[in-house]
């Protein structure tokens, strides 16, 4: 389901379809979405960088490149970078 679908079904649970300015609610709803969207992705992905330190911090060695993947702080970093990265799509 597109962001505008999931948009114009809000808006038809709310009884808001013929509304003159639905089009518009429908660009609002969206927007939040995106903005909700991006700041839960920014949150998970401090929290999953936090790991990583917390790790770091009781004795996890980060092992340099190309390896450093395969260390568990290295697998939080690649996940938070990851989530960053959706964040910062915006999508």
């Amino acid at each position: 389901m597109t962001p505008q679908e999931r948009a114009a079904a809000l808006l038809e649970r709310m009884g808001l379809c013929g509304h003159p300015a639905a089009s518009q609610f429908v660009g609002d709803i969206i927007e939040h979405d995106q903005q909700t969207r991006r700041a839960a992705l920014l949150e998970a992905a401090h929290k999953v960088r936090d790991r990583a330190l917390l790790w770091r911090s009781h004795g996890g060695a980060k092992v340099g490149f190309p390896y450093g993947h395969l260390t568990i702080e290295g697998e939080y970093e690649s996940m938070a970078d990851e989530l960053a990265r959706l964040a910062s799509e915006g999508g």
